[in-house]
């Protein structure tokens, strides 16, 4: 939970040990940058999916109250995410992956996934994963998997929330295949950012 009374009442925090121990995860530094495999996702046109992926981003830094910015720095060609390396290879990597690793539950929709500094819960890498494997997505209104609602949701992963239980909330646990109110942050998910 965060240090102030109302968001401890409406957030968990990732810790860098197991359940309640250890420091709560953090980025040391404001600016976070992040790139996108360079495959994209084969459901959907590669500008599109970037587009969506970006607007995302942009969800949680437009918020007058907070200090966070992200850096687009590209597509990228060959990236590997941190779960099969397990080190921070400087790129907080957006990927769809289309071999849903086994020790991962295969009705989650994305995972995002920390290398950190277990002694300072300082994040070095954190990517974002989507599930290619058993789920089609879209950038537009169809009704399957939107890009931007369910990125929405993992970047505030990647900040170090943890689930709320306002059913407005875009950091709510519950999720509707083509449901897209988690594109906009809820006033929930503001004053948790804010604070």
């Amino acid at each position: 939970s965060f240090a102030t009374p109302l968001a401890a009442q409406e957030y968990e925090r990732a810790r860098a040990g197991d359940g309640d121990e250890g420091p709560y995860l953090f980025w040391r530094d404001r600016f976070i940058p992040f790139s996108i495999d360079a495959n994209g996702c084969p459901d959907t046109d590669l500008g599109q999916t970037r587009a969506a992926i970006v607007r995302a981003f942009n969800s949680w830094e437009s918020q007058p109250c907070t200090d966070v910015f992200f850096t687009f720095e590209g597509m990228i060609d060959g990236a590997e995410p941190n779960h099969f390396t397990n080190e921070a290879d400087g790129h907080n990597l957006v990927i769809w992956l289309w071999d849903w690793p086994d020790d991962w539950n295969p009705q989650e929709v994305a995972l995002t996934n920390f290398v950190w500094n277990v002694r300072t819960g300082e994040i070095l890498d954190a990517d974002i994963c989507l599930n290619g494997e058993y789920f089609y997505w879209t950038a537009s209104e169809i009704t399957v998997n939107d890009i931007e609602n369910v990125m929405a949701h993992e970047i505030g992963h990647l900040l170090g929330f943890g689930h709320t239980e306002d059913p407005d909330a875009t950091m709510y646990a519950a999720y509707t295949e083509g449901e897209t109110n988690k594109r906009d942050l809820d006033a929930t998910d503001i004053r948790g950012l804010c604070e």
